[in-house]
This record gives structure tokens, sequence and C-alpha cells, in this order.
């Protein structure tokens, strides 16, 4: 399995430091990518990281090919073209009809446009990687919203190159949703740590000024929310109920919120936490204050909300 990463293309240069520039490749690499895309400027950036890994430069050339190089292997010819790689740009029915016999470079890399989703691409797939093995790459950065589904569909089929980028950016496959799809179903090469996903899309966020949004698959704030109830029992129990991946495993953390399914063991919970003992009385009217607070405040109550409400209906009590 072999990763290209394309994130870095997206960082200005102009705007963000060199310092960061590394620790962004820096993390990139410990996480377990094996080659970075980058452009001139991000190039002049990252140079003694080529020992780590595989650094290849992206620049449009005539005919819609972008060329990629290694930048520091000195044992290439820099005036041979045979001995470069190609990115090239083909359309499904392209595709079809274009031999993949590549005599441009080392490797071949094929673009599928959003029609392949509605083709049989599976067998499309396996063809290509049984015929090229290792020297074709897939990328799907014309693949609009089914990029990511499409990337997958590649491996799943035995394809061993992947292009990518994190958060989507450029409309390739995000790369954080390529791997945790790969690790659900088992093709995840063993060298990838996950767990560091989270402090990279933050930095990435920070460089391009790109929100994360609370929902974004794999990275939202909000993924791993989950009301107290029935379900936060279920996860108690097996949390492959209902969710493919642990927190943990891409760097998060679970929350349990409290809402309008809680329970009164849970309320309870909360308030031993803070040396409170209701009464079975003041649990009943906790519970029914707290699921008009959730209901007319539109948001889930917080811990101390939760107490506010209890003291309030202790001290009218006493009152």
């Amino acid at each position: 399995m072999y990763l290209i990463d394309a994130t870095l293309c997206y960082l200005d240069a102009e705007l963000i430091n060199r310092a960061e520039i590394r620790k962004l490749a820096h993390s990139l690499i410990e996480m377990g990518i094996e080659s970075l895309l980058v452009t001139p400027k991000i190039a002049e950036c990252l140079y003694g990281m080529q020992d780590r890994c595989l650094i290849l430069m992206s620049y449009h050339a005539r005919g819609g090919v972008t060329r990629l190089k290694n930048l520091f292997d000195t044992n290439r010819s820099s005036d041979a073209v045979s001995e470069e790689s190609y990115f090239c740009g083909l359309s499904y029915d392209e595709w079809q009809e274009q031999t993949l016999e590549d005599e441009c470079g080392d490797m071949r890399v094929v673009s599928s446009d959003v029609n392949t989703f509605f083709t049989d691409y599976p067998n499309l797939f396996q063809e290509q990687a049984h015929l090229c093995g290792e020297e074709i790459c897939f990328d799907s950065h014309a693949s609009g919203v089914f990029a990511g589904a499409l990337a997958y569909e590649w491996i799943a089929a035995g394809g061993k190159n992947v292009l990518s980028a994190f958060l989507g950016l450029g409309g390739y496959a995000p790369t954080e949703e390529l791997l945790a799809a790969m690790f659900v179903h088992d093709l995840l090469p063993k060298t990838i740590d996950m767990s560091l996903v989270q402090s990279i899309a933050h930095q990435i966020e920070c460089g391009v000024h790109v929100p994360i949004l609370p929902h974004k698959a794999v990275l939202g704030e909000h993924i791993f929310f989950v009301e107290s109830g029935v379900h936060v029992n279920g996860i108690q129990k097996n949390t492959s109920c209902f969710e493919p991946f642990s927190p943990d495993k891409v760097g998060s953390q679970r929350k349990v919120l409290i809402g309008t399914h809680t329970s009164p063991a849970m309320l309870a919970q909360v308030l031993e936490r803070y040396g409170i003992k209701a009464t079975q009385s003041e649990s009943e009217e906790l519970m029914r204050e707290m699921r008009s607070f959730a209901r007319n405040g539109k948001r889930n109550p917080e811990e101390s909300d939760v107490v506010d409400l209890f003291l309030k209906i202790r001290g009218e009590r006493a009152g």
C-alpha cells in the first residue's frame, strides 16, 4: 500500500512559516504517509526531510498532465523524461479506451470523473489493478462527492497506490475518511497510526483557514457525542453497536450528553459527583425540569445546569 498525500499543496507558503510547514510534514510522515505531493514553494521548506519519505513536486504541463518528480533523488537524471512520474487525468471513457502502458514514466496515475460511480467500476478497478499492480496510482479528484468512496473501492479492488488529501482539499479523497474506511474493513496498513489524524487536521485547519465542522466524518467534534440513555447503555456493553471505531482510534474522546432521554440514575450520578444526594421525589421533579430545559433551551444541559436546577428545586421546597 502506497499513500500519496496532497495536503501540503494547499498551504500558502507566504502566510505560514517554515517551522509550521515542516511540523505538519513531520506529522504526516509520523502517521505513516509514505509520499508527499508538494508545490515548489512548499518543497523549499522540506529540504532535508527526503530521507524520511518520498517528496514529489507537482507542476502543470501542456495537455492537462501534471508531472511528478522526485526532487531529491540524485540517482535520477533531471533531464530524462523516462525517469519522471506523471499524473494523467482521464475520463471514464478515456480510461476504457486508452492503453495502460505508461510510456512517459514509472507511475501512471488515473483520475476518474463522477460518471465512474454509475458504471461497473468494481470490475474495472480489479482489471486495472491486476494489470498494472504497483505501477498505477488512483486519483479521484474529479469525482466530486464520490472521491472518498471511489478511492476506497480502488483499494478494495486490489489497487496498491492512492492519492488523497486531508479534509478533501482540492477535491481529492479525504485522507482521514479513506483511512477510516480501510480500518473498518481490515485493509489499513499496520504502519498507519490513525490516532494522529485529529492533531494533523487541526494543524491544517489553521494553515488553510478551513473550519472543521462539528459533524465532519472522522474529525468532527460532535461525532462521538451521545445522549445518555439506551445508546449509552449499548455502547457500554458493546461499542461496535453504535460506533465503527472507538474515539481513541482517531485521537478523539466520547462525551455523554445529558438530555431528554437521560435516566434518573444518570442524574443521580451527576449530583453525587457534587456531593448531593436527592430524594426520589426530588429526582422526579428534576427530571421534569431538566427535560423542559433541554426542549426550551434548544441545547443539552451541562452538569452545572443540572446542579443549578436541583438547588432551585430544593430551595423552592425549603421556602
